[in-house]
């Protein structure tokens, strides 16, 4: 059930992506809605396998809401921001092609 289970939600995620995909700014667009579903779907599963008890080093353990709430803005900023530009000393988005 679970490559079920993964490939399914893999399948209902990549059309959420491309619907913003012009809003991507990020040199590989595909590359990065693949890498995005990967470390979101790895973070639930993990959550979700573990439990809501797991900590890292003392830090609190992290609701559900917080999790998908913070998942959803690193993989917004990954996405949308082109960090070379940032590199570059320039923050602006680049217009896509």
């Amino acid at each position: 059930m679970g490559i079920r289970s993964f490939a399914q939600t893999a399948l209902d995620f990549k059309p959420i992506l491309r619907e913003r995909h012009a809003e991507f700014r990020h040199a590989e667009p595909e590359h990065a809605a693949a890498t995005c579903f990967t470390v979101v779907y790895g973070a639930w599963a993990r959550y979700l396998g573990l439990g809501v008890t797991i900590e890292l080093e003392g830090a609190r353990a992290i609701a559900w809401k917080q999790l998908v709430e913070d998942l959803g803005l690193m993989a917004l900023a990954f996405l949308v921001i082109d960090v070379r530009l940032l590199q570059q000393g320039s923050a602006r988005p680049r217009p896509r092609d």
